[in-house]
């Protein structure tokens, strides 16, 4: 084997036996498709097993199943001579029938018998499976080593996906902390500054008790001339029947007189003309003849100060008329303006020159 191979296998095994519990010996569980392309091969795999897994105290297995489907498959499947090997093997006795019209073929046979050994998990196996279904079927179940042949060697897969899960969570569960222990942990790293977390209690709403109702015999129903206010009060539930009735009754007699009292009002009103009512004469007397008080000598009031303005020359606005020699005189300017500007850019592009030139010739020298 080469060393990559043989170092990648030494690292699968210590990962199933840190986190799965595998230890030597190891058993292996044979498949006799194994046994079959191992030995057509001219591997003896009882030699390079123990050597692929650096284990030599290895115990071989196969099932009453397997044998059964040997011998139902017949002899130009599985020849004689491979049955004679497979009997030499150390046997598993299941104690469980099987139902042919329920299955394709005897390869199920097998498959079923494995899947019910890994669930009992009586012993910790390695499978050694050369059919491919049955390896399918065997990954499902986590923490299970997988070996086959492929050419001239035996293979031992990488784990699945499924054991590396199973790994994770048994990780998190040793290295778990509980709430005392972080706080220990805090203690000692912080010191007096450490600062205990202040839990919340739960509000919790008090019972109230019920109170007893007592209910009378007789109902009052609500009559038609009651106002609103009197229907929307309840009643008290603990008055005694006697006391409902002498309530209601005067009740009614007052709301009674109340509305014929208002009937009489709005009738007389209707009658009567409207008037103008008249000052009368006392009031008349006291507007045309007033006393004249002596009126009080009002306070000088307090002269307000003048608030400070920024002194503005104030523009006065002359009409001005504007002529054809002004309008000249102002065009005129423009143009020494402009003709002043044209003879400044020139000088300067002329003083440029000059430099330009001076600098080119002491470069030269």
């Amino acid at each position: 084997m080469k060393i990559k191979r043989i170092k990648n296998y030494k690292k699968i095994v210590q990962f199933y036996k840190t986190n799965y519990g595998f230890s030597e010996p190891f058993h292996i569980l044979m498949d006799p498709d194994f046994l079959k392309k191992s030995i057509g091969m001219n591997i003896n795999f009882r030699e390079v097993i123990p050597k692929l897994l650096e284990a030599p105290r290895t115990f071989f297995y196969m099932t009453s199943c397997c044998l059964s489907e040997m011998r139902k498959c017949g002899t130009d499947v599985y020849p004689l001579e491979l049955l004679n090997i497979a009997k030499k093997v150390e046997q598993i006795h299941c104690y469980h029938t099987h139902d042919d019209k329920a299955r394709a073929g005897p390869a199920d046979y097998s498959r079923s018998c494995f899947q019910r050994l890994l669930q009992k998990g009586e012993k910790k196996f390695m499978v050694a499976a050369q059919d491919h279904d049955t390896r399918v079927e065997i990954r499902k179940n986590a923490g299970v080593p997988l070996l086959f042949v492929l050419t001239n060697m035996v293979i031992l897969e990488k784990p699945t996906t499924l054991s590396y899960q199973g790994m994770i969570k048994t990780h998190k569960l040793l290295t778990a902390v509980n709430n005392q222990e972080k706080e220990l942990l805090l203690k000692k790293k912080l010191g007096d500054k450490y600062v205990p977390p202040v839990t919340k209690k739960q509000y919790q709403p008090t019972p109230t008790p019920a109170t007893p109702t007592t209910t009378t015999s007789t109902k009052t129903a609500p009559s038609a001339n009651i106002p609103k206010q009197s229907i929307n009060k309840k009643a008290p539930t603990t008055t005694t029947t006697t006391t409902t009735t002498t309530k209601t009754e005067t009740n009614n007699s007052n709301n009674d007189t109340t509305n014929k009292k208002r009937k009489l009002d709005d009738v007389e009103k209707k009658e009567q003309p409207i008037k103008k009512q008249e000052p009368k004469e006392e009031e008349k007397e006291n507007t045309s003849i007033k006393p004249t008080q002596p009126t009080q000598p009002t306070k000088p009031a307090k002269p307000t100060k003048p608030t400070k303005q920024p002194n503005k020359k104030q523009k006065t606005t002359t009409p001005t008329t504007i002529t054809t020699s002004d309008i000249k005189k102002q065009e005129e300017k423009q143009e020494e303006k402009e003709t002043s500007k044209e003879s400044e850019d020139v000088q300067k592009k002329k003083t440029r020159r000059k430099r330009s030139k001076a600098n080119k010739k002491e470069e030269g020298q």
